[in-house]
């Protein structure tokens, strides 16, 4: 892979509950010699769906349906949820065009300095942002800000 190839991967999901439970998608971006993840909740993907598919209704982007009766938390329904999220950002980060658009540089955050930088980045209460001492490269940039 070339260092300005980007290459995208929802690898895995987790459960998580604040006030309620939910899944989240973990979503592994390697692009420019960085690794990192994010985690994003099926509701963030469906607001970049809906952005994307207004945008560029040629590019035929499908998204796996939403659950509106039965167990959301069903392993079955959520490995194949997970797979049709993973085809969905294929479909995009194999369009140069797309993979352009702001808010999909912001959804994997492409945008985010922290990405871009050759050392070691450090916050104002010198807390390392990464997240494997053995892999420098790997950044956990926590939970989606957006988790409504």
């Amino acid at each position: 892979m070339s260092a300005n190839q980007t290459s995208v991967h929802v690898s895995d999901t987790q459960t998580w509950e604040k006030n309620k439970k939910y899944t989240v998608y973990k979503v592994v971006v390697v692009t420019g010699g960085k690794t990192w993840f994010i985690f994003r909740r099926y509701n963030e993907f469906h607001k970049l769906y809906d952005l994307i598919k207004k945008k560029y209704p040629e590019a035929g982007l499908k998204l796996p349906a939403k659950k509106l009766f039965g167990n959301n938390f069903d392993p079955e329904f959520i490995k194949q949820r997970r797979e049709g999220l993973h085809d969905f950002i294929q479909k995009i980060i194999n369009n140069p065009k797309i993979l352009q658009n702001t808010e999909v540089q912001a959804f994997l955050s492409l945008d985010d300095p922290r990405n871009n930088a050759d050392e070691n980045v450090i916050d104002e209460n010198n807390t390392e942002f990464f997240s494997d001492p053995k892999d420098p490269n790997m950044i956990n940039l926590g939970p989606s800000p957006n988790p409504s």
